[in-house]
């Protein structure tokens, strides 16, 4: 990531977490809502102005100058992962599966870039679990305390020690919700091949697309709600109901069989299902068909010209 606005003078980068009650902050990108759990990242304090809050907000919070945050020695590689590995598109990446084919120099360059612009108005918000919020807020609590202690040689040393830990531990939680965002969209993805495969024709259980994904009924439900706005439900029928127009638009199948080919095995339960697709029951969508196709036959005799 690049900065995408010049540096002010006096830069800083704030991390503010939220631990209970909500409120809602303005910034010069942007109003945002916080609640607790929530991790905002915004440069110069001074300009985020409070418009409103509850009687139980209670926020954390660590500021400094971004020259400061930049000195600090960090790096994004994995250290787990051998250089030469080609990292698993499963795995969580900080920036790009091209991370770990970065030299240490170029690592520690992309957590500056990360770092300046944050400091140029480039405001993030994380939604973090209990846990998450935890860990930041013990980081916190341990700055905080070594700030207020008495000047030693090295207080500025251990102060950045524990400022790294902090911005280490706020990079991996990027990296796991970057991930968590790339498995739900890849989640989505495999749920709509299966069905342009034509699958819904003979399955239309939420179950049986998750397992077939690999994931829990309810994560499936959950992830294509949250990415398309539909449940997993509504999008399975307008598949299935393709198919099924299709089928009775052939007046010489039986209803019988048209069910057996939907893989229902209960003509009333077939007749159900058809009836909440189609807004009518399935025999009178075929009687609807024949009537339109008559129709269609009428209006062709009268205003076709002559073939020869």
């Amino acid at each position: 990531m690049q900065p995408q606005h010049e540096r002010r003078e006096h830069s800083s980068v704030a991390f503010l977490l939220a631990l209970s009650g909500d409120a809602r902050l303005h910034t010069p990108t942007g109003e945002w809502t916080m609640g607790a759990n929530d991790l905002l990242i915004v440069s110069d304090l001074r300009s985020v102005v409070l418009h409103e809050a509850s009687a139980d907000w209670c926020v954390e919070y660590v500021a400094a100058p971004v020259d400061f945050w930049e000195s600090l020695p960090l790096r994004l590689e994995s250290p787990t992962v051998a250089r030469k590995v080609v990292p698993s598109s499963d795995g969580p990446t900080l920036f790009g599966q091209d991370a770990l084919a970065r030299t240490p120099e170029e690592d520690a360059r992309a957590a500056r870039d990360l770092l300046a612009g944050w400091g140029c108005n480039e405001c993030e918000l994380l939604r973090l679990s209990n846990v998450e919020t935890n860990r930041l807020y013990d980081d916190l609590l341990r700055i905080g305390e070594r700030s207020r202690e008495a000047q030693t040689p090295y207080q500025h040393d251990v102060l950045a020690a524990f400022c790294s830990v902090l911005v280490y531990d706020i990079f991996t939680l990027r990296a796991a919700q970057q991930s968590a965002t790339d498995r739900s969209a890849r989640t989505v993805k495999r749920f709509y091949d299966l069905l342009e495969s034509g699958i819904a024709r003979r399955e239309r259980e939420v179950r049986y697309y998750a397992s077939r994904i690999g994931v829990t009924p309810k994560f499936l439900t959950d992830t294509v709600r949250r990415v398309t706005g539909k449940s997993a439900t509504t999008i399975i029928n307008s598949y299935a109901l393709v198919p099924l127009k299709a089928l009775l638009e052939q007046s010489e199948l039986p209803m019988t069989q048209i069910a057996e080919e939907m893989n229902f095995h209960s003509l009333s339960y077939f007749s159900r299902y058809a009836s909440k697709l189609l807004g009518m029951t399935p025999t009178r969508y075929r009687e609807k068909m024949q009537e339109v196709r008559s129709q269609s036959v009428e209006h062709l005799d009268v205003f076709s010209p002559p073939t020869f």
